[in-house]
């Protein structure tokens, strides 16, 4: 794996999880197609792939002025407290998936749901930088686990 500029990772991540990828710019896509090198997505997988996948944990930092996380646009998430002075946090428990299904919306030619079944995610804002962290409930990552992973990206 290249090098990043600017890079930080969290010191804490769930045991059995190890860095796959990180994508650095406009591809990473966590807050949009954003042009900036300060953006990126970091992956990591537990197990071997193609399964992996559905285990993914997704690290992702966007620059001043991002506001949403993919898939969580339109929601009101849930205050949380971090315990980390200078961070804001909201939790939301699920994001919007493809398909018929619960809270069904048609956007443009789409039609999405809200899943609150496979995985839920953080929006943390740490002046001046925006972090996202999304995880799958499937293989045991709550809430707590989260907020933990959060944290010690800011810490």
């Amino acid at each position: 794996m290249q090098a990043h500029a600017n890079l930080r990772l969290p010191s804490y991540v769930p045991p059995g999880y190890s860095l796959w990828t990180v994508i650095q710019g406009t591809d990473a896509g966590g807050f949009g197609f954003i042009d900036s090198e300060e953006q990126y997505a970091a992956t990591y997988l537990r197990g071997k792939m193609p399964e992996a996948n559905a285990t993914a944990l997704s690290i992702f930092r966007a620059p001043p002025g991002a506001t949403t996380l993919a898939a969580t646009t339109e929601r009101v998430g849930e205050q949380v407290d971090l315990g980390v002075r200078t961070a804001t946090a909201v939790y939301h428990d699920g994001m919007w998936l493809s398909g018929p299904g619960d809270e069904q919306r048609i956007v443009k030619w789409w039609v999405l749901h809200w899943n609150r079944a496979t995985f839920h995610s953080l929006t943390v804002k740490d002046s001046p930088l925006i972090w996202g962290i999304r995880g799958p409930k499937t293989s045991g990552i709550d809430k707590s686990e989260l907020m933990r992973i959060a944290a010690s990206l800011l810490g």
